[in-house]
């Protein structure tokens, strides 16, 4: 993986959004290497579920994503999507 300024800016953004998430579950706050951690590994699973839903969509033959693939993909990263369909209706 490359370390470029987006990268480490990207991974800034996933620090930022693991801190709230801490904060919203009530916690004060968090350790940076287990900020780092969270980021680190939401940026992996984010990256993942990514490329995953571009292959899905190549099989069925398009070249872009929709909201179908990214639900079956996260589904299959054993992801519970009922939440994030609440969220999308």
């Amino acid at each position: 993986m490359t370390d470029s300024g987006g990268e480490q800016l990207y991974h800034r953004l996933m620090e930022a959004v693991c801190e709230q998430l801490v904060k919203s579950n009530g916690l004060i706050g968090v350790r940076a290497s287990h900020r780092e951690t969270l980021a680190a590994v939401g940026q992996e699973f984010l990256r993942e579920a990514a490329a995953r839903s571009v292959r899905q969509a190549n099989s069925m033959g398009r070249t872009m994503p929709n909201l179908d693939d990214c639900i079956l993909v996260l589904a299959d990263m054993g992801t519970s999507t009922s939440a994030m369909i609440k969220y999308v209706k």
